[in-house]
Order: C-alpha cells, then structure tokens, then sequence
C-alpha cells in the first residue's frame, strides 16, 4: 500500500475549514483530502495566494454551504 505524504497546508492554522471540522460541522473529508496535502487545487489556497475575498463558509472545491 503507497503511503501519501502530508504536506500541510500553510493556512490551516487560520482555515475556517479546520474550525469547523473541529466543531464536527464539516466532514474530515475536506481536512484531509485538502488541508493536509497542502493541496495546490484548493480554491480557498489559491484565493488567499492572489488576496482576493473568500467567505468562511465556502469550501476547498469553491462551494458554500449556508450552514456554515
């Protein structure tokens, strides 16, 4: 079996992401699949590299979820 390596995102420390899967009101799904691969593919990571606006409640593929 091929282990992945983690990468760290560097902005899960600040991530709304993290704090919500914290509070169980995110699936670990999107920490693990985005957050800890350091994952280029994030909307969010990209957003943040460019200084634009991204609300908390949209996630790592560019969706928002009003519960959030």
């Amino acid at each position: 079996m091929e282990k992945i390596a983690q990468e760290v995102c560097k902005w899960y420390t600040t991530c709304p992401i993290r704090t919500f899967t914290g509070q169980g009101k995110l699936e670990p799904y999107w920490v693990e699949h985005y957050c800890m691969r350091g994952n280029k593919h994030c909307v969010r990571f990209r957003m943040q590299e460019n200084g634009e606006y991204h609300p908390d409640n949209m996630l790592p593929d560019g969706t928002k979820r009003d519960d959030l």
